[in-house]
């Protein structure tokens, strides 16, 4: 996938919704951005959540991560900006 910086678009973004492009992006490079991988990973955390099989994952998300904080309609707004400013396509 292609990613094409553009820094005033960006510092709009930044002002208006107070989300970075940067920390915005960062949805696109995480292993458990994808439904099935997450999945998997709420599942591992309530079947043995102090397993050897989650350590690596539990590390990376934080060992206070709680799946009940997580807001999805504010990862869906973020993407929603990243598709309307033109900074990332769907298939491409």
């Amino acid at each position: 996938m292609h990613i094409e910086w553009d820094p005033a678009k960006a510092a709009a973004n930044l002002q208006a919704h107070g989300v970075s492009f940067g920390e915005a992006a960062t949805v696109l490079t995480d292993d458990l951005a994808l439904i099935g991988q997450y999945q998997d990973f709420l599942e591992a955390l309530e079947n043995d959540p102090y397993g050897e099989e989650t350590k690596e994952t539990r590390e990376w998300a934080g060992l206070d991560f709680d799946p009940e904080r997580f807001d999805r309609k504010a990862a869906n707004n973020a993407i929603d900006r990243l598709l309307w400013n033109g900074w990332i396509k769907i298939g491409v």
